[in-house]
């Protein structure tokens, strides 16, 4: 996927992050004629209570800029 972004304008100290808006420009597909893709990245978190509260965060200042 090719995507034309640019940063957003962001002041939470609380969520140190940078936040960008992005517009799809061009999209490749792969496909095999022998196999479907059935799902992407997976993951376990190894400390499930240190990390949920800090992508809450993240998620609320998502959603506010």
């Amino acid at each position: 996927m090719k995507l034309r972004c640019r940063r957003l304008a962001h002041s939470s100290s609380d969520v140190p992050l940078a936040l960008f808006e992005a517009e799809v420009e061009s999209v490749r597909q792969h496909v095999a004629p022998y196999a479907d893709v059935t799902g992407g990245v997976t993951f376990a978190l190894r400390d499930p209570k240190a990390v949920l509260p800090r992508w809450q965060r993240q998620i609320a200042a998502l959603r506010a800029a």
